[in-house]
């Protein structure tokens, strides 16, 4: 890392070398330091077949994934979203969500986290292999120093509704992506629509009973 005229360089090689949550290679590539506590930023590496971490929320961060490489699969709330290499999933601060890669090739997400912040995090989430992974912990000893530690950075489990909706953005050309996402599909109120009916002939119409009787639309109170 090199600075020069108040800007910030980060080399292919620069940056610090952790082990994240699942198991996969980390990078902190921009310390919120840099930032003055703006963001950070993480090169990070899910391995095959990895289901992420537990669910959560973040409380005090947003957080962008952007893939470089592979497929990501991310829950959000009750969406599931299949991300090619290229695209960009945001998860708003409180906002229940579960990132993995179901494939069998390594994916490669850049994670930015605002505001800064979450740099520590993982650095001490390794340190100290706080379990954010797999089974929940039963040892009250254990379940005492991770509700300790995720507490001091808004990190909180929560569970995720049942998937309602897969949106595959590899299925679709770029330029139609947004469109079909906000296409809605008629209901069957919709796809169904009633028979007029057509008037009858007058001559094929019954005569009232009253016409038969003499009497005129004037005088039928007294027929």
């Amino acid at each position: 890392m090199r600075t020069e005229n108040g800007g910030i360089f980060v080399g292919p090689d620069d940056g610090k070398d952790l082990t994240n949550p699942i198991g996969g290679a980390m990078v902190v590539k921009v310390r919120d330091e840099y930032t003055a506590g703006a963001y950070s930023v993480h090169d990070n590496t899910i391995p095959p077949s990895a289901p992420g971490p537990r669910p959560h929320l973040h409380r005090d961060h947003e957080e962008a994934f952007y893939d470089l490489e592979g497929e990501l699969t991310v829950r959000v709330g009750p969406r599931r979203i299949v991300a090619p290499a290229g695209s960009f999933v945001v998860v708003p601060r409180g906002v229940a969500h579960r990132p993995s890669n179901t494939g069998t090739e390594p994916t490669r997400v850049l994670l930015v986290f605002s505001p800064g912040g979450m740099d520590r995090f993982f650095e001490e989430a390794a340190e100290g292999r706080v379990p954010l992974a797999g089974p929940p912990p039963t040892d009250p000893d254990v379940l005492e120093r991770l509700g300790s530690f995720t507490q001091r950075y808004g990190y909180e489990f929560a569970g995720l509704p049942d998937s309602r909706t897969r949106y595959s953005s590899s299925k679709y050309p770029s330029r139609h992506r947004a469109r079909h996402n906000q296409r809605r599909v008629p209901g069957p109120y919709l796809q169904q629509r009633p028979t007029l009916r057509t008037p009858a002939p007058l001559e094929s119409r019954p005569t009232p009973s009253w016409l038969y009787q003499g009497c005129t639309w004037r005088s039928t109170a007294r027929c």
